[in-house]
């Protein structure tokens, strides 16, 4: 009994002589570091993004008005097709989609991400192509730049091992998520649900802190106002719930029509060879035009179509 008293207090001794020495301790301070520097670079990203769609709303009705300023604004629409095919083409590979299949392909040793090249390309590249009202969302774009914050973190500053090197890329993805949405929770669970499939502590730990740091400093960018807020002001009557699920069929079939086209583009653009792969951008460039005439409110990533519908509850 002596020598298991003695044994156990020392091992006391030994835990609380020691603290802040668990794996997990060892990566929050880097985490923390991650999630301000996404939160700040997500925070520009959404800055201008929502600036400039509001700016088309004016622009727009202005040019309904006068159609010959739709000349210049063509000219320049194929200024800015030129230059998403220039900044793209010499990393096509890690530029161009959401970056989710690429990422996956990194943690899993499969592929390797040049963090600069991409970070900066990803960056303007998604920025030429949501401002002009483009329906593209700002979540994909914020991964592969969370991704390469990480990146730069380990390559600069820790030189971890190769068991460990992904971990900050990791941290970033779930920094990135919150601060694009200003959700860490949404963020952590992404990370882990989609990515890693994976609940170990030294991940979700760091992950979550990452997350919520980020998401603090968006909130020094547009406040704690949440990013998608839609207020609900009536209830449903009872009566009305036989139709929700009529219109989850429908909205779920209508979804995986989306899916199904989106994943044939890629098909489709390879049939039209009169135009340099490069600067395929041109065609949903000129497309978007007519459709921003009609009602400017719909481009982008729809939030504000969403805030503005008068079918808002």
């Amino acid at each position: 009994m002596k020598g298991e008293n003695t044994l156990y207090h020392k091992r006391v001794r030994d835990i609380l002589g020691k603290p802040f020495t668990s794996i997990v301790s060892r990566y929050l301070g880097v985490s923390i570091a991650i999630g301000i520097v996404t939160g700040l670079v997500i925070g520009v990203f959404r800055w201008i993004i929502d600036r400039t769609l509001t700016l088309l709303t004016i622009i727009y009705p202005f040019m309904g008005k006068h159609p010959w300023l739709l000349i210049p604004y063509i000219l320049g629409t194929f200024i800015v097709a030129w230059l998403i095919g220039k900044i793209v083409k010499p990393y096509e590979t890690d530029v161009v989609r959401s970056g989710v299949t690429q990422l996956k392909a990194v943690l899993l040793g499969k592929h390797r991400i040049h963090w600069w090249p991409v970070l900066w390309r990803k960056f303007v590249a998604s920025l030429l192509t949501i401002c002009p009202g483009l329906f593209l969302g700002r979540e994909g774009p914020s991964i592969q730049i969370g991704a390469c914050i990480g990146a730069c973190f380990n390559e600069k500053f820790f030189h971890l091992t190769d068991k460990d090197k992904y971990l900050l890329m990791e941290y970033g993805v779930t920094a990135r998520l919150s601060a694009a949405f200003s959700a860490p929770l949404a963020g952590t669970m992404f990370l882990l649900e989609e990515m890693t499939h994976n609940f170990n502590s030294r991940i979700w730990i760091p992950a979550l802190t990452s997350s919520i740091i980020s998401a603090f400093i968006t909130f020094l960018f547009f406040g704690t106002k949440p990013c998608l807020y839609i207020p609900i002001t009536t209830k449903l009557p009872v009566a009305s719930y036989p139709w929700l699920i009529v219109a989850g069929v429908v909205i779920g079939f209508l979804a995986y029509c989306f899916q199904f086209a989106a994943l044939s583009l890629t098909w489709w653009y390879s049939k039209i060879t009169f135009i340099p792969k490069e600067f395929h951008s041109i065609i949903p460039l000129l497309l978007v035009i007519p459709v921003g005439l009609w009602n400017p409110y719909i481009l982008g990533g729809s939030h504000d179509f969403i805030r503005w519908s008068p079918f808002t509850l």
